[in-house]
């Protein structure tokens, strides 16, 4: 009788152990619950804050790049000038500058490239700046990325383009003819990487017309879509 006693006891005590630890199983759980929201809220702003920080960066990072190209500009000889313009074009490590005497030239030539840029067309990237203790104003655009030059006005340019556009898989076509069937500009041209897929981009950029080669390059690209090129 005592040995059962003391094995009911003994069981009862398990028991009890077995309860509490639940309640603060439970109790922790919940805790953990009422911290949940506030441990998300605080995560979302560490990583807002580390966006903003990279975003500041960035932004640091082109602006240095930015004064390097105007100290440059300020020091560039002849052997820098690849164009005589007007208005003359300088290669100043991976950006074309173009020169102007007055803010209004260097604008006109900025409005023409943010309205394609606005309307769909691929560019690289572009500003204008005033050179420092100079009353100079400059637009320059980077570098691009393709291997393949492409000018439409040019003799056998649309051919070859045609060509190229024949080797694209259909997903590259229908945004190809987003961009041809959109904004239009005046003597197209620009570069194109040649292989399947190719990003593409436009340079020199004039102002916008209604037809033209775009015109015709995007009726082609519709008919390369639809299953007829002739």
């Amino acid at each position: 009788m005592r040995t059962q006693a003391k094995r009911s006891e003994k069981q009862n005590l398990y028991s009890n152990e077995s309860i509490q630890r639940e309640k603060i199983s439970n109790d922790q759980a919940a805790s953990f619950n009422d911290l949940r929201p506030e441990a998300a809220k605080q995560l979302k702003a560490v990583n807002t804050a580390n966006c903003r920080k990279s975003a500041k960066n960035i932004e640091t990072l082109q602006l240095k790049a930015d004064q390097y190209v105007m100290q440059l500009m300020k020091t560039s000889d002849l052997s820098d000038r690849i164009k005589p313009g007007p208005p003359p074009t300088y290669k100043v490590g991976d950006k074309f500058v173009k020169k102007f005497s007055r803010r209004d030239q260097a604008e006109k030539l900025n409005a023409n490239w943010l309205g394609a840029y606005m309307g769909g067309m691929p560019t690289p990237g572009f500003s204008m700046e005033k050179l420092e203790d100079s009353n100079d104003w400059v637009f320059w655009s980077k570098q691009v990325k393709g291997d393949t030059f492409f000018q439409f006005s040019k003799p056998g340019h649309i051919e070859t383009f045609k060509a190229w556009l024949d080797t694209q898989p259909k997903g590259r076509l229908v945004e190809l003819e987003q961009i041809f069937n959109g904004y239009r500009v005046g003597d197209p041209q620009g570069f194109y990487e040649s292989k399947k897929g190719g990003a593409i981009e436009f340079i020199d950029i004039q102002k916008p017309v209604g037809g033209g080669a775009m015109l015709e390059i995007g009726q082609y690209i519709t008919r390369l879509i639809d299953g007829d090129s002739d």
